[in-house]
């Protein structure tokens, strides 16, 4: 395999807060503690306060979190590391899609440990990376699929409330679909058997914990599902002032009036009250009615003052942060020094540092994961054939089928420079005669101009038809690569690649990645299986 890294902002055009971001713009400093660099993720570890009772709960819940896996020394070395207060966390977080669901899944995962990798250089901290199981979302229809060569395998089950509980027995008629789909010469690799050991798991918050483990339990990936009473119980203060003072809303407001009168886009939007209410298969928000009175929307549940107040207290589980309110609860419970996510992720993020502050809450680093298209050997040879340039696949489609036809052949440029050139002289002889006639001499100009155009466009058609075989495998090679029109990494799941580049697509991507780097990976495999 060969790669070639790119600047991702100039191949995929992020939005303006986000390239304002990665360039650290001194207009935006005000929506983070700092920007990230390996120097500021060993000083905010030096001045990061995490009491050593919650680091003795979270090492025994992550442990118990753990029972009946297979754990390799890597994580316990890592688990057991988090009970000194010179560990940190690097940590990133996903939804529990089928099969991992979408290639940059693993991606984050991989940016998380090579971050943590190269911290570790210094001896000065410990870092450990940390995937945050999305338990807690209720979104099945985002989780229930997975695209395999652009078929897609389906998880039909009627769901309701969190997800991460839900059983997985129904999964495993699944992966007769996938081995049909892969194909025989997927079936003899260890991936099958794997998929099946996972989703025999009870949960698929286990089965999703189990596929993270097997993949990067060598790297020391710590797992963690933070849908646990202990670990809600460090959030108890803070779930009350969001009920009963509305901060988030109040904080956050703030900030997106700001990003707004900045031409920024706002990503998320607070409510009056940011937390869900989770009992017997439902996860619904929770809406504040009077000064009085509280109450589950859709549901027949409601609490006066004292006894909201008492049902937190007894029942923290039972309540569940938005998307607002996560990254709060997770600063909360961990030891974390930064954040790894898409630019969707750190866009919101960057609406939260006076919520981080309402909270007296030290605001992590926000780092942009790596991205990365994987091209496979039948691809990397038609690329070359074409005489693509490998960025340029990321342009317009147009654009790239005209780059394989010779259109200088039918380019009329000269040709309306000449016309151009004459039509000045006999507009400044008009214009002497009678002023009057320019404009009539103009609308002639615009009129032939217009009709050379037409002539270049029939002779720009007659050459793709001419050259139709090549811009059919433009539009094939691009259907490949970008399927339904969006990045593979956003659609493609990852064990579709590793049945084509191998097992050791990991550690080269492993090997690849640059966290702080900001860069997209071209991956081509160059040579003969």
């Amino acid at each position: 395999m060969k790669v070639l890294n790119f600047n991702s902002d100039e191949l995929l055009h992020f939005e303006s807060l986000i390239s304002d971001f990665l360039a650290q713009k001194p207009d935006i400093s005000d929506l983070v503690s700092s920007f990230p660099s390996f120097e500021n993720c060993q000083t905010d570890a030096s001045s990061k306060e995490f009491s050593p009772e919650n680091r003795s709960l979270l090492c025994k819940v992550i442990a118990r979190q753990y029972d009946g896996l297979s754990i390799t020394s890597e994580v316990q070395k890592n688990i057991d590391a988090l009970a000194s207060n010179k560990t940190f966390t690097i940590t990133t977080g996903h939804q529990l899609c089928l099969f991992t669901g979408p290639l940059y899944f693993i991606y984050k995962i991989i940016s998380v440990i090579k971050l943590c990798q190269q911290l570790n250089e210094s001896e000065d901290n410990k870092f450990v990376p940390v995937f945050w199981l999305a338990s807690e979302d209720h979104d099945f229809e985002e989780v229930n699929h997975a695209f395999f060569y652009q078929k897609k395998i389906v998880w039909e089950q009627i769901a309701s409330g969190p997800v991460g509980p839900i059983r997985t027995d129904s999964i495993l008629p699944l992966i007769d679909d996938l081995k049909s789909i892969m194909g025989n010469g997927f079936a003899e690799k260890k991936w099958l058997p794997l998929l099946t050991e996972a989703y025999s798991q009870p949960t698929l918050a286990d089965a999703t914990r189990f596929l993270a483990n097997e993949l990067f339990g060598r790297f020391g990936l710590v797992v963690i599902d933070a849908n646990n009473r202990e670990f809600k119980s460090l959030f108890i203060d803070k779930m009350k002032d969001e009920l009963l003072e509305s901060p988030t809303m109040k904080a956050v407001s703030i900030t997106n009036k700001r990003l707004l009168a900045a031409n920024y886009k706002v990503h998320v939007n607070p409510r009056e009250i940011n937390l869900f209410y989770m009992s017997s298969g439902i996860r619904a928000r929770i809406e504040k009615k009077s000064e009085d009175s509280w109450h589950v929307v859709g549901h027949p549940i409601s609490w006066t003052k004292e006894e909201l107040m008492e049902e937190l207290n007894s029942a923290p589980e039972r309540f569940s942060p938005n998307v607002i309110m996560r990254p709060v609860y997770q600063e909360t419970i961990l030891p974390n020094i930064a954040y790894i996510g898409g630019p969707s992720e750190i866009a919101y993020w960057l609406q939260l540092k006076g919520l981080f502050d309402f909270h007296k809450l030290k605001f992590p680093l926000l780092v942009l994961r790596d991205s990365a298209l994987l091209i496979n050997q039948k691809q990397t040879q038609k690329i070359e054939k074409l005489g693509l340039k490998y960025n340029g696949l990321f342009g317009n489609r147009e654009v790239l089928r005209k780059s394989v036809i010779n259109i200088a052949d039918a380019s009329l440029n000269t040709e309306q420079e000449k016309i151009a050139v004459i039509f000045q002289s006999v507009i400044s002889k008009m214009s002497s005669v009678d002023a009057t006639l320019e404009n009539t001499a103009r609308a002639d100009e615009q009129r032939i101009s217009q009709m050379l155009s037409n002539l270049e466009k029939k002779m720009i058609k007659a050459l793709k038809t001419k050259e139709e075989v090549k811009v059919q495998q433009i539009d094939k090679l691009m259907d490949e690569l970008f399927p339904e029109g969006i990045l593979q990494e956003r659609h493609d799941n990852f064990f579709q690649y590793v049945f084509e580049f191998g097992d050791e697509l990991l550690d080269y991507l492993m090997a690849n990645f640059a966290p702080l780097k900001n860069e997209f990976h071209i991956l081509t495999k160059n040579q003969p299986e």
